[in-house]
Order: structure tokens, then sequence, then C-alpha cells
């Protein structure tokens, strides 16, 4: 099956990384909602879908589609990082990565000046 990809969203690694997750989120919320909207679903179960890769899907994807389920599904870190270690077992963000998505839950919940980023 050919995989069509239109929109490719590029994070700076170099960029302060609570900046780029915040926006990654957004990324993905948004072209989710547009795919289901258009009923392209990726061939899969009825929603809106993006791919999030990175060179071995260890540690910057899953940090991106964490911060995406903390901004947009509302959960927490934890509940975040169990649900995708579920759904791709290799996944384990580096330490500064996960200390990056602490400092966004914080965000997330009004606990430092950090929220005008979101």
């Amino acid at each position: 099956a050919e995989i069509g990809c239109d929109l490719i969203f590029e994070l700076q690694i170099e960029q302060e990384y609570t900046v780029g997750i915040a926006e990654a989120a957004d990324f993905i919320h948004r072209h989710m909602a547009s795919n289901e909207e258009r009923g392209d679903n990726g061939g899969g179960g009825g929603s809106g879908s993006v791919m999030v890769h990175c060179w071995a899907g260890m540690s910057r994807s899953p940090t991106m589609a964490i911060a995406f389920l903390m901004k947009h599904r509302a959960m927490s870190c934890d509940e975040a990082l169990h649900l995708v270690k579920a759904q791709r077992k290799v996944a384990q963000p580096k330490p500064y990565f996960m200390e990056q998505l602490l400092i966004f839950q914080d965000a997330l919940n009004g606990n430092n000046s950090c929220c005008a980023i979101l």
C-alpha cells in the first residue's frame, strides 16, 4: 500500500523542547481533525490519523505522541506514557525528553510560567 504524505512537521531538536512539543501536539491534533473531516482515516478505523515517526521510534516520536495525549486527551504524563508503551513496546523517551514532558504537564496544569507557550 502506498502512503500519501502532504504535510510534514519537522521539529528542530536544538529549539527549546517544551515549545516544540506543544507545537507538535497541536500539529497532530489539527491534522487528525482535518483527516477525520475529509474521511481520510489512513485505512484505519474511522477516525483521523497522523503518522508520527523518528529514526528508531523509541524516544522522539513517542515523546510527541505523549505530548499530544497530554494536551488534547487530558492525560497525565504517566497515563500517556503507559498508553504509548502499550502500543509500542520499545517506546522509551530519553531522560531529557521525560523532563520536558513533566515541565509540559506542569504548564498544562497551570503550575508555572511555561503555560504562556501553550
